[in-house]
């Protein structure tokens, strides 16, 4: 009840698109993996997204995150009385052009050269790196290994 009135609160000042909107539309895989990314944010960072998200992508995404992270998203959401709009904007623009990543590394199959791959995954930061390459190691390491490698032959230890 509260965060919905929470939400409704902030969506009524908006006059463009509504930040975070493409998130309300996703589902299953793509909403999990907004979630990958989100994961790793500021619980502040967090509780601004989540005041966006309609309620069923909101209970979806909690029911993706850790249990003390969502205690102190909540926390941070019921505390927060305003953000100006250039941060909202900013933020919104940051996960957005992430998950645009995200939907071009999908659309690479196993016919894709690793190069490519790599060129793909050097706009994402650091974290969201090792989470792609943590799960395509998980499904085929001679893959990974190809990626990996190249990427970072430099500087290896960016890698652990």
């Amino acid at each position: 009840m509260i965060l919905s009135d929470l939400q409704g609160n902030i969506l009524e000042h908006e006059t463009e698109r509504a930040p975070f909107d493409y998130i309300n539309s996703m589902v299953g895989i793509d909403l999990e993996n907004v979630v990958s990314f989100i994961q790793y944010e500021h619980p502040q960072t967090i509780s601004l997204i989540c005041m966006y998200l309609n309620t069923e992508t909101l209970y979806k995404t909690f029911s993706h995150l850790d249990k003390d992270l969502v205690a102190e998203v909540v926390m941070r959401m019921l505390n927060t009385i305003s953000v100006p709009k250039e941060t909202i904007k900013i933020v919104d623009d940051i996960l957005y052009k992430k998950m645009e990543a995200f939907d071009n590394l999908a659309q690479f199959d196993s016919s894709k050269s690793a190069e490519r791959i790599q060129k793909a995954l050097a706009i994402l930061d650091d974290k969201s790196v090792k989470h792609v390459l943590n799960s395509i190691n998980q499904v085929d390491e001679e893959k990974f290994n190809a990626i990996a490698s190249d990427m970072f032959k430099n500087n290896p230890e960016k890698l652990i």
